[in-house]
């Protein structure tokens, strides 16, 4: 484990020890319902059990019910999900009653994210863990790359080596991604299942791309080719909208649409842009459904984009279509979250960093080439990831005793 470094400002440094008191405290909870229930739970199963944890609702994009009919002559599967009301993800009763006590007997589990109570402390010892993660690629750091993981305190930092440390498998849709994850987790080569990732899957199956005419119709969407703003989610408040509305409708209010498809959790980024629609015109249109991004993806001929990783499905959907870079607020950014070194150089499409500055680029750009870098990031992902995990995982079933 690489060396870290703890807080040095006074007040932060309180409040960070009376965060590690009741995370502390959490734990040991959840260590004396694990030591309590386990060996008991285990010897009234009847067959093998795999738990999905879920924390980003309908992210995996069909292939928890392809695992659910998949495995359902092997094993018994839970999804724990705050979509599951019997089994929630946030801390309640009903979490340790029964969410928790999944957990610990589980056989495989599989998770979406970062989860603070997946550690190997509280789980079989034979049990494989699986991280899915909820992104193709990446272009913003995390994990110990992210410049904010040394402000954290000691016992956060070694809360999240053990989480990380627990994860047997990284599935991964490239060799790049694989490289980013043994720096961000600090893992080893021989933990990585590369058979691409599941949710890009459907970006090969042309039925469930095609959008249908009813949502075409409720989204308020014409026949005009889509400008797709999509930014990833800031910490940081905002009193002003990045994107200058006026001046894309002012260029653009006749031959195209503006979606806008911001973060759920970025409320004042979404009053701000409603703070942009006009009565009587069909440019601005908010999406509020993150489900139907796919299907947004290939109607769109322009996505701006920042440093989310939505670049990577885009190339796959429409590998015809034009990236834009709005950075905005670049050096703010690397400083505060972290870029991965070098791929500002990488970038398949212009960089800019004004509203202007994105006009005169729409401009004079043709198109974007996306064929080296679906070589790059989409190495794996041919559509038949799920298949080949799906494989993988009724193997591990057999194999249980």
């Amino acid at each position: 484990m690489k060396q870290r470094h703890s807080y040095n400002r006074s007040g932060e440094l309180v409040n960070a020890r009376m965060t590690d008191w009741a995370k502390g405290g959490y734990e040991q909870l959840l260590k004396l319902m694990a030591k309590q229930n386990r060996c008991k739970l285990n010897e009234t199963k009847v067959r093998p059990l795999v738990v999905y944890v879920e924390t980003f609702p309908s992210n995996d994009r069909g292939f928890i019910d392809e695992l659910d009919s998949a495995i359902t002559e092997l094993a018994d599967f839970i999804v724990i999900s705050d979509r599951n009301k019997d089994y929630p993800l946030k801390f309640s009763p009903q979490f340790l009653n029964h969410s928790f006590k999944a957990l610990i007997t589980a056989d495989i589990v599989l998770c979406d994210n970062y989860v603070p109570f997946l550690q190997r402390q509280y789980l079989n010892p034979h049990a494989v863990v699986i991280e899915l993660w909820h992104a193709t690629g990446a272009i913003k750091c995390f994990g110990y790359e992210d410049p904010e993981t040394v402000k954290r305190t000691l016992a956060e930092q070694a809360r999240f080596h053990r989480v990380y440390d627990t994860i047997d498998y990284f599935v991964v849709g490239s060799d790049k991604m694989a490289e980013i994850f043994e720096e961000s987790y600090e893992v080893s080569a021989n933990h990585f299942l590369k058979t691409g990732s599941p949710r890009t899957d459907i970006f090969f199956d042309y039925k469930r791309l095609t959008m249908t005419t009813e949502t075409k119709k409720k989204l308020g969407l014409t026949d005009r080719p889509l400008i797709f703003y999509t930014p990833t989610y800031r910490k940081t408040a905002v009193t002003t909208f990045p994107l200058d509305v006026q001046k894309m409708r002012e260029n653009f209010g006749e031959t195209h649409q503006l979606v806008v498809q911001l973060h759920p959790h970025d409320d004042d980024l979404y009053r701000l842009v409603e703070d942009q629609l006009l009565e009587d015109d069909d440019f601005l249109v908010i999406n509020h459904e993150p489900t139907i991004l796919p299907q947004l993806l290939t109607l769109t001929e322009w996505l701006i984009t920042d440093y989310s990783s939505v670049v990577f499905e885009y190339a796959l959907a429409n590998p015809n279509g034009n990236a834009l870079f709005y950075w905005y607020d670049q050096e703010a950014y690397e400083k505060k979250v972290g870029i991965q070194p070098g791929f500002d150089q990488e970038l398949p499409g212009p960089l800019v960093h004004s509203t202007n500055e994105l006009l005169l680029a729409m401009t004079l750009h043709t198109r974007t080439d996306f064929k080296d870098f679906n070589a790059v990031w989409n190495q794996y992902n041919d559509g038949h990831a799920s298949k080949r995990l799906l494989t993988k995982i009724k193997e591990w079933l057999n194999e249980i005793d």
